[in-house]
C-alpha cells in the first residue's frame, strides 16, 4: 500500500457504496458517474459480505480506487471476560 499526499480536495473525498435495493448495479453506476471527482469509494461489509471480491474488482476494472472497510469482531468469552477484537480495512 502507498500513500500519496496530494492537495487536490478529490483525492480527499471517500464515497461510501452502501449496497440500496439497487444492488450491485446501482454502486457501479454511481462508480461511473463520481469517478474523477472522488479519490476513494469505500465497500462495507455488508456489500463484501454480498458481492465479495466481485464488486472490489469490478471496481477497479473501472480504474477506479477502493477502501475495502471490514469489520470482523470475534468474541470470546474467557471466565468473567469478553473480548473482541480485529478490524481489517485496506486501501486496495
Amino acid at each position: 500500500m502507498t500513500n500519496i499526499r496530494s492537495d487536490l480536495p478529490r483525492e480527499r473525498l471517500i464515497f461510501a457504496l452502501d449496497i440500496g435495493r439497487g444492488g450491485i448495479d446501482e454502486a457501479l453506476a454511481w462508480v461511473d458517474r463520481l469517478q474523477g471527482h472522488v479519490g476513494l469509494f469505500k465497500v462495507g461489509k455488508e456489500a463484501y459480505t454480498i458481492y465479495g471480491p466481485t464488486l472490489v474488482e469490478r471496481i477497479q476494472e473501472r480504474g477506479a480506487r477502493v477502501f475495502l472497510a471490514v469489520s470482523t469482531v470475534a468474541v470470546r468469552f474467557d471466565g468473567c471476560r469478553w473480548s473482541a477484537d480485529l478490524l481489517l480495512s485496506a486501501n486496495v
